[in-house]
Parts: C-alpha cells; sequence; structure tokens
C-alpha cells in the first residue's frame, strides 16, 4: 500500500489532503489528524521516498492550484493572510482507531489566516484551528 502512496506522491499533478470527516458522534477518521503529519515523517522523513520541499508543495500550493483558489492560498506572500504550521523534524502522526482524536506529533504551532491559532497542541483564544474535525476532538 506504502508504494501506491509514494507512486501518487511522486506526481507532479495531483495533490494531498484527507476525505476525513467528522461524523456527528465526533469520531474523525485518524487520518482527520494523520494525513500530512504521517507523509511528512513517514515518507520524507523515514522512508525518504519523496523531498520534503515536494511534499510540502504537494500539501499546499498544489492543492490550492487544482482547487483554483491561487489568489488567496497556498503561497506566503506580503498581504495575504498566511496559513502556516510550523514542525519539528520528528513529525509523525499519533491518531489511531481507537484514539482517534491525538494530536501529531511534532506540530509547534500554526497560524490560520495571519493568526496563531495552535500553541504546542493546544488552541490559542478559542480559535478553532484546522475547522470541525479539532473542535469535536476536544482542541
Amino acid at each position: 500500500m506504502e508504494n501506491n502512496v509514494y507512486r501518487f506522491l511522486a506526481q507532479t499533478y495531483g495533490s494531498l489532503d484527507t476525505d476525513a470527516v467528522v461524523n456527528p458522534g465526533g469520531h474523525p477518521h485518524p487520518r482527520l489528524r494523520g494525513t500530512s503529519p504521517r507523509v511528512l515523517g513517514r515518507f520524507v522523513r523515514e522512508l525518504e521516498m519523496v523531498s520534503l520541499p515536494d511534499a510540502i508543495r504537494n500539501m499546499t500550493s498544489q492543492a490550492v492550484k487544482i482547487v483554483g483558489r491561487r489568489a488567496r492560498l497556498g503561497r506566503i506572500r506580503p498581504g495575504l493572510p498566511a496559513d502556516v504550521v510550523l514542525f519539528e523534524p520528528a513529525v509523525a502522526d499519533r491518531a489511531t482507531n481507537e484514539q482517534r482524536c491525538q494530536p501529531p506529533q511534532g506540530i509547534e504551532r500554526e497560524w490560520v489566516a495571519g493568526r496563531q491559532a495552535v500553541e504546542r497542541g493546544r488552541l490559542v483564544d478559542g480559535l478553532v484551528a484546522g475547522g470541525l474535525g479539532r473542535r469535536r476532538c476536544g482542541w
């Protein structure tokens, strides 16, 4: 299965995201929290199947290009509100089927629309960073 993920990540015309959603009971699939950290930890750092710049491009500007929202999202530019994630090299997914709301390891801070939203796994000032998934998981 990992070879299929690698082949997908190696394509220049695709992008990475998750189809995980929160059901009304608040039990998201583990990939809601774990997709990007898994790519960065497993496929970039551990297996060296894709470079860090290519993985980040795949999850940011390439995803935006595909959905046609280039004017606002996917790049950091002066005058635009930034969505930024500060992560450690040891970033890794930790959510499992048993513990679906485990935050990833190594995500230090997040900014959404230029405002800090997460500090060491906790919401800052009650913001809902990352949408419904984190609110339902107690972030």
